[in-house]
């Protein structure tokens, strides 16, 4: 999955499915275009390689991009708690966790920190259990609960949707205080929906093509053998991810026993990835799908693109206030 922008109360809805796979983001080191090349696509026309160098960035999972999600997702609290306490209601905003770190491995893009590391910690933990501001809102009395979503969220009525890739038809609350936060960092909240939702369904695309990859799947397996050599016997490197994520949210684990175990796990992982070239050859396939892809996915991820660099200013001055 790409960035997790999605603020909670999360309210994206999936009404209609037709097509299901893995979400996988796709990476690239290729350079992607600066705001002036944005610019001309914008005012002078379709650029296809301008356009497909956004789609790139749009459909890419890196520590840049994950510190790019830790901005807006805290932005958006803050702006949903300060709109609730002006209405005279109480918000339980959902801790962001620590900044994830700027040299951070993902899943797709290889990091540079030394030791190595996923940027997983036990503050940033996802723990089981309901969050707080859900159990506030359900033990609230049924009339004060209605009037409590309402004013959140919007009327149940005020709702829009998205016909997104692969036949997917998504729905997305656009009123009260969450809506209004939206559209302070995004323009309207039909582009925060478009930036949570648009690049995920066209990954969805991009597990099928990866599924006929021969170089791709030839360097993942390399990537296999290598980690079970180390003792790390992974499916991939999200799985690796997964397994260090798991380990910071048990009870008991200590900061000593993650550091450990991450810095182990991501430093065979990046051995592995230049032996096997393994998020390399990810990179070419992304290339690749993206050249496959209809000029208006294109030019939509390019006004993703665009939106969510624009979103990231907002949100990051902002915060520095």
């Amino acid at each position: 999955m790409r960035r997790g922008l999605i603020t909670a109360p999360s309210r994206f809805i999936l009404i209609l499915m037709l097509a299901s796979a893995a979400t996988v983001s796709g990476c690239t080191q290729q350079p992607v275009p600066g705001s002036a090349g944005h610019a001309r696509v914008a005012s002078a026309g379709y650029d296809a390689s301008v356009a497909q160098a956004a789609a790139r960035s749009a459909l890419t999972t890196s520590a840049a991009s994950l510190r790019q999600g830790w901005y807006l997702f805290r932005i958006q609290q803050r702006l949903v708690a300060g709109c609730m306490k002006d209405l005279g209601l109480r918000y339980i905003t959902a801790s962001a966790g620590p900044e994830p770190p700027a040299q951070a491995t993902t899943a797709v893009v290889a990091g540079s920190s030394r030791p190595a590391t996923y940027g997983v910690s036990l503050a940033g933990a996802q723990r089981d259990g309901e969050p707080a501001e859900d159990r506030y809102v359900a033990g609230l009395p049924p009339a004060r609960r209605t009037s409590y979503t309402e004013a959140l969220s919007g009327s149940p009525r005020a709702v829009g949707t998205l016909t997104l890739p692969g036949r997917l038809i998504a729905g997305y609350e656009t009123g009260g205080c969450v809506g209004a936060a939206r559209r302070a960092v995004f323009g309207t909240v039909r582009m925060q929906a478009l930036d949570a939702l648009f690049p995920q369904a066209v990954n969805r695309g991009f597990v099928a093509f990866l599924a006929s990859s021969q170089a791709y799947l030839s360097a993942l397996r390399a990537w296999q053998r290598c980690m079970a050599a180390a003792g790390w016997h992974l499916a991939s490197p999200q799985a690796a991810i997964q397994g260090i994520e798991a380990l910071a949210a048990k009870t008991g684990t200590s900061p000593t026993e993650l550091s450990t175990r991450q810095a182990r796990a991501a430093g065979a992982d990046a051995v592995c990835d230049a032996r096997s070239g393994l998020r390399m050859r990810l990179a070419g396939a992304l290339a690749e799908f993206v050249r496959t892809l209809p000029r208006p996915e294109l030019l939509q991820l390019q006004r993703i693109y665009v939106s969510h660099q624009k979103a990231v200013r907002i949100a990051s001055h902002d915060l520095s206030l």
